[in-house]
């Protein structure tokens, strides 16, 4: 094998795994839990930044509504300001953010949207209530409100659609508060000024877009392993660790296939390390695409790798792994098919009781496949079953 064909090989594997798709871009659904996991702690973090910061502000803001505005109105005004400021200092607090699936991802933005939005509606009524107002500059900090909400939203990495969806609330609602209201000739929203808003919003969406763009290249190059594309072992681990912890409370069957890839060292010993590569990232490669949407590819170290396979039980995890077989892990140098030893181990099956014991299990039937003379497939139920059925040569 050339090294130009080595070089071409290795690039190809690389942009299968990591060429954008602008699909993630638009819909969440087509993120993974690594994804999904990152996006939630900036997403919250930020959400709780902004809402200490916010709380501070909004409270401090009442001695300049006491410059503006006089009497009963700023009264109210201050009343409205201090409650404001206690929700949103309690949407700050970190432990609201930790428990068990409470306020995850955009609840949380939604929620401090909420507040926001209640704040800006009230007070606009209750300032529409008086015919005189004092100050149009005190009038003036209200107007703004909107145009600063919808600009905070290129502050979280949000998908295209969640992006619109926010913009357009912010938008529908300011219209609303105008209708609504009684309102006065200062703080009309005319097509004007609802086409600025539009147009804020629209581009801080395109800034959350570009956020999450950032994100998502950030977690790709941290999680991902240089050579195959697939996650890393530490990454593997504690998503493992995750999704056992689930499938623990739900009851739920959690298996994994550990693959040793057969004989590789006499490849590297053969051929050289660079070979070796390829024959590891077609490999990875075969095994990304041999995978279920919901299943995780781990390249475990080396020439070993785990997959996870959430709720499936043994039986259909040695359908996995049988198909793994028949579709081939690519071909050694010689042109022979490359062929894998197994192990596989089932959550409730093996009565593992963490996620370290069940890989410990799997890994434990990858030396007895070997033991058996490799190329084979060992569960719990006992005799191996073969790997590649019809290999051409002993791999």
């Amino acid at each position: 094998m050339d090294v130009t064909g080595i070089h071409r090989g290795l690039v190809t594997t690389r942009k299968n795994f990591r060429r954008s798709d602008l699909l993630d871009l638009v819909l969440p659904a087509r993120h993974d839990l690594i994804i999904t996991g990152q996006r939630r702690q900036v997403i919250d973090g930020r959400v709780r930044a902004a809402a200490f910061v916010i709380a501070l502000l909004t409270v401090a803001w009442v001695a300049i509504d006491g410059l503006a505005f006089s009497g009963a109105l700023w009264q109210k005004l201050a009343t409205g300001r201090v409650a404001t400021g206690m929700l949103l200092a309690f949407l700050s607090l970190p432990r609201l953010h930790e428990r068990q699936g409470h306020l995850v991802e955009l609840r949380a933005l939604a929620v401090l949207l909420i507040v926001l939005g209640f704040f800006l509606a009230s007070n606009h009524w209750l300032r529409s209530d008086y015919a005189s107002v004092e100050s149009f500059a005190g009038m003036t900090a209200y107007v703004y409100l909107p145009f600063l909400i919808a600009a905070g939203i290129s502050l979280f990495p949000v998908v295209a659609i969640e992006g619109l969806l926010v913009a357009a609330l912010v938008v529908l609602a300011t219209m609303l508060t105008a209708a609504l209201g009684p309102g006065n000739a200062q703080e009309a929203h005319n097509a004007g000024s609802l086409w600025l808003l539009v147009a804020i919003s629209g581009v801080a969406t395109l800034g959350g877009i570009l956020q999450l763009r950032l994100l998502l290249t950030v977690t790709e190059q941290s999680c991902r392993d240089g050579l195959t594309g697939l996650l890393r072992r530490s990454v593997g681990e504690e998503l493992l660790t995750a999704q056992f912890a689930t499938a623990e409370r739900a009851d739920t069957p959690l298996s994994v296939l550990f693959l040793d890839l057969d004989r590789f060292k006499a490849v590297n010993d053969s051929y050289g390390h660079n070979t070796g590569d390829v024959v590891l990232a077609n490999a990875a490669a075969a095994i990304h695409d041999g995978v279920r949407r919901q299943d995780t590819a781990v390249r475990w170290g080396g020439e070993e790798f785990l997959v996870i396979l959430p709720n499936t039980d043994a039986a259909a995890a040695r359908i996995v792994a049988e198909r793994f077989g028949r579709r081939g892990l690519g071909k050694r140098p010689e042109g022979a098919p490359l062929t894998a030893s197994v192990g596989l181990a089932e959550r409730s099956a093996d009565e593992a009781e963490t996620a370290a014991q069940l890989i410990s299990i799997a890994d434990g039937r990858v030396y007895a496949a070997k033991s058996a003379g490799r190329n084979c497939i060992i569960d719990a139920a006992g005799p191996s079953i073969p790997f590649n059925p019809h290999p051409t040569t002993e791999g």
